[in-house]
C-alpha cells in the first residue's frame, strides 16, 4: 500500500490511491500484509498508523467496503511499547492490530497442516495456541476472518510431491473449535474463514472440499472429531459409489498415521518427550539452501520443522538428537506403515466404478509417491550414518535403494503429470512468471529437486555437498527484496565470488543460467555433484534492475 518512504502526508496519499485503484477494479473487500514481510517489520507506531490510515479511510468514503491484515505467525518480532492484553508482556508483532481501528478487521494466519492445539514446530513456535488466543481476544471487537491453510507449497507438500489428506482434520478441527467457542458465547463468534491452498493436483482436493464445506458446515451435530472427519470425508468419498466408505476407511487411517508420525513423531507406540527434530514431517519434507541457513542461522525464521541434517549425521554433530535412537526408528516406521497404506488403496482397485477411476488413479499415485519418498528418505539417510559403522555391501544396498526409489518416483510423477488439471507448462516448469520465483509451483516436483538434493548430499561427501550453498535455486536477494540496489550489489558479488573460484559460495547468490536438470540415470555414485547440478558454465551477464 506504501513504500513507507518520505512524509507521513506521502504514505496517506500512496494508501489512498491504492484504496481507489484496488475498489475502482470492483472488489469488495483489501486483505493486506503487515510489516515488509513475514520476519522483517518497520517501527511499531508507524506500521500501526498505516493500519489506521487505511481502515479509516476505506470506512469513511467505502462504506460498503472492508478491510484486513493477515496476522502471521512468524515468531521473534515484539512491539515494545505496546502491551499485549493478554499476556501484558510486549505485543507480538503480528497481534499489532488489536491496538488499530476497529474497523480493521482481521485474519490470523496459522500455517501448514498443524491445528490450533497440537505441537507445531514451525516458524519458530511449538503449537499455534497463542493465535487461539489471539482470536478469541479480537472476536468481539473487530472481524475476523481465519486463514488456515489445505497446502503450504514451499518445501513442505504438494511440491515434493506428498499426499498429505491429514489437512482436512486440521482445518476441520479448527473451525469446529472456533464454532465451539462462538456457541458458548456468540461475542466470541467469528465472520467466516479465508484459506490457502495450491492447487487440487496429487489429490489435494480431498482437503480442499472439506475445508471450504467445513465453512458452511463444520458437524457440529457430532460430539467426537473424529466421527466428524469421517462424515466430512464421506461427502468426498460418496463419488465411489459401494466402496466409498473402504475409501474413507483408508484415508482415515491415513491421516491417523500422519497425525502420529508425522506430528507427534510417534512410532512403535512411542511418544517422544520433545518434537523437535523427531518429528516425520522434519524428514519427509524437502530441504533447499535458504532453509537449511534458516535452521542453523536464524531458527526462529525456519519456515518448517527442523531436522537432523543428512551431513550432521554423517558427521554426527548433534548431541542432543541421536540419528540410531530418535530419528532411524521413525524413519523406518513411516516406511512400513506408508507402504501398507498404499497396499490398502490399491486392494480397492477392481471395486472403483469407472466413473470415479481418475479419482482413485490419483489418490494411488499420490499414496505411492509417498511411500517412495519415506522409503529414500530412510535409505538416503541410513547410507550417510553408515559410514565406518556398516559394511561396504550393506552401504550400497541402502544407496541402491535410494536410487532405486527416485527411479520409482520418476515413472510416478510422470504418469500424473499426464493427467494434470494445467499444462506441465504453466503449473510445473522453469519459466518466467509474474512472482519472484523463476518457476512454476510444481517444477520442484517436476525436477524430484528435493530426491535428488537428498541423495546427492547422501552419496557424495565434497566441499560442494556440504555446504547450504548445493544446488541453489532461487535468487535471495530478489526474492527478500524485489528489483533494486540490494539484488544488483548481490548479483556483482556473486560474479565477483565466481571468478575468483568460490564457487560454492557464489551458488549462495546466482541462479543457474539455465533450468536445472538432474540425472536421468541414477547409479551409486555417480560423477561428483559439480558437473551435474546446473553449474553456471558460459553464465551470461546477471539480471540488473534500474
Amino acid at each position: 500500500m506504501t513504500d513507507g518512504v518520505g512524509t507521513l502526508q506521502k504514505q496517506t496519499d500512496d494508501i489512498h490511491r491504492h484504496v481507489d485503484w484496488i475498489f475502482d477494479a470492483g472488489y469488495n473487500f483489501i486483505a493486506t500484509e503487515s510489516g515488509y514481510s513475514e520476519f522483517t517489520k518497520p517501527d511499531c507506531s508507524k506500521m500501526l498508523s498505516w493500519m489506521n490510515i487505511l481502515a479509516e479511510y476505506v470506512g469513511d468514503k467505502y462504506k460498503n467496503k472492508r478491510t484486513y491484515i493477515k496476522c502471521h505467525c512468524s515468531s521473534g518480532q515484539v512491539c515494545p511499547d505496546y502491551p499485549d492484553p493478554v499476556t501484558g508482556l510486549p505485543i507480538n508483532f503480528n497481534f499489532l492490530p488489536a491496538f488499530a481501528d476497529p474497523r480493521l478487521g482481521v485474519f490470523p494466519h496459522t500455517v501448514q497442516y498443524y491445528n490450533l492445539t497440537e505441537p507445531a514446530p514451525t516458524y519458530g513456535n511449538t503449537n499455534f495456541t497463542y493465535m487461539y488466543e489471539f482470536i478469541e481476544a479480537e472476536a468481539s471487537k473487530r472481524e475476523v476472518v481465519y486463514h488456515g491453510e489445505s497446502a503450504y507449497w514451499v518445501n513442505y507438500d504438494i511440491n515434493v510431491p506428498l499426499f498429505l489428506p491429514i489437512y482436512a482434520r486440521g482445518r476441520l478441527d479448527d473451525l469446529r473449535l472456533l464454532a465451539s467457542t462462538g456457541e458458548k458465547d456468540p461475542s466470541q463468534r467469528i465472520l467466516g474463514q479465508m484459506n490457502f491452498e495450491s492447487g487440487w493436483e496429487w489429490a489435494y482436493w480431498i482437503q480442499n472440499v472439506v475445508t471450504a464445506r467445513s465453512a458452511f458446515n463444520p458437524r457440529m451435530d457430532v460430539s467426537d472429531g473424529g466421527d466428524a472427519l469421517r462424515a466430512a470425508l464421506g461427502e468426498v468419498t460418496r463419488i465411489f459409489g459401494d466402496v466409498s466408505e473402504s475409501m474413507t476407511d483408508v484415508i482415515m487411517s491415513t491421516i491417523e498415521a500422519q497425525t502420529d508420525l508425522l506430528v507427534h513423531g510417534i512410532h512403535d507406540g512411542v511418544r517422544p518427550d520433545d518434537v523437535q527434530k523427531r518429528n516425520g514431517m522434519a524428514y519427509l519434507q524437502g530441504w533447499d539452501t535458504w532453509t537449511e541457513f534458516e535452521q542453523v542461522a536464524a531458527p526462529d525464521t525456519c519456515t518448517q520443522p527442523h531436522a537432523l541434517g543428512i551431513n550432521q549425521v554423517r558427521t554426527r554433530q548433534d548431541r542432543h538428537v541421536s540419528y540410531e535412537n530418535d530419528v532411524q526408528p521413525l524413519l523406518a516406521a513411516m516406511e512400513k506403515q506408508f507402504n501398507n497404506l498404499l497396499i490398502q488403496f490399491t486392494a480397492l482397485e477392481g471395486q472403483i466404478p469407472a466413473n470415479a477411476k481418475r479419482f482413485y488413479d490419483e489418490i494411488v499415485d499420490a499414496a505411492n509417491v509417498t511411500a517412495v519418498r519415506a522409503s529414500q528418505v530412510y535409505a538416503s539417510y541410513d547410507y550417510a550414518w553408515s559410514l565406518a559403522r556398516k559394511s561396504p555391501r550393506w552401504r550400497a544396498q541402502r544407496l541402491q535403494q535410494s536410487a532405486d526409489d527416485i527411479v520409482s518416483a520418476t515413472d510416478i510423477i510422470q504418469r500424473r503429470e499426464k493427467s494434470y488439471r494445467s499444462s506441465i507448462e504453466r503449473i510445473a516448469s522453469w519459466r518466467p512468471n509474474p512472482t519472484c520465483y523463476h518457476y512454476t509451483y510444481l517444477w520442484t516436483a517436476h525436477s524430484q529437486y528435493y530426491f535428488w538434493r537428498d541423495y546427492q548430499k547422501a552419496a557424495n561427501v565434497s566441499v560442494t555437498t556440504a555446504t547450504p550453498c548445493f544446488m541453489n535455486y532461487n535468487d535471495p536477494a530478489e526474492t527478500g527484496f524485489g528489483p533494486g540496489v540490494i539484488t544488483n550489489v548481490s548479483h556483482r558479488i556473486g560474479e565477483w565470488l565466481e571468478d575468483h573460484d568460490r564457487i560454492n559460495v557464489a551458488e549462495c547468490l546466482l541462479l543457474p543460467d539455465n533450468e536445472p536438470s538432474y540425472p536421468s540415470v541414477v547409479v551409486p555414485n555417480f560423477p561428483p555433484p559439480e558437473q551435474v547440478d546446473g553449474a553456471r558454465s558460459g553464465r551470461g551477464p546477471s539480471r540488473i534492475f534500474p
